[in-house]
């Protein structure tokens, strides 16, 4: 009876959240979030597609520098990609007017409690995490250079990950 009260009990606990930084070959964080037109976006609801993170902040130069990027990558991948820009700390009001002043219409998360950003710890942004159709992290970036250089990056790590 008691080991059966055990195994009853060791299967209520809570799942451990992951912690600290994410490595190539790990398995994505899943998560959902509320985005700044007003829909939801749930990273698990993108498997099979190759995942674009990017967390970023309007006041980050280098953030800003290479969004235009994130709009020529979601023309040319279309379904294949999916692309989330994670707002990190910042009140909708301040991200909405952002996007609406420089017509960005990829999807971007709002995350101003930082608890999206927790379960992709990083020391400074721009930070951009791919995962690969398996699901499995296989790039990370941190910092940025201009639009075009890191769209010609993005773009390389993205076709060795789809499928010829």
């Amino acid at each position: 009876m008691l080991a059966l009260a055990l195994l009853l009990l060791a299967g209520c606990q809570k799942a451990e959240v992951p912690t600290g930084p994410v490595a190539q070959g790990d398995a994505y964080r899943d998560f959902t979030a509320s985005l700044a037109d007003g829909g939801e976006f749930t990273l698990s609801d993108q498997e099979g597609k190759v995942i674009l993170l990017n967390f970023w902040a309007t006041w980050c130069g280098p953030c800003v520098g290479e969004m235009p990027a994130f709009t020529r990558l979601v023309e040319t991948y279309g379904e294949d990609l999916a692309l989330l820009a994670v707002n990190c700390g910042e009140d909708e009001a301040t991200v909405t007017a952002f996007l609406e002043e420089n017509g960005y219409t990829f999807p971007v998360a709002l995350d101003p409690e930082y608890e999206i950003s927790s379960l992709y710890p990083t020391e400074g942004i721009p930070y951009t995490v791919i995962v690969g159709t398996d699901g499995k992290v296989a790039a990370i970036q941190v910092g940025a250079r201009d639009a075009d250089t890191m769209y010609a990056h993005y773009c390389e790590v993205i076709d060795g990950l789809l499928p010829a």
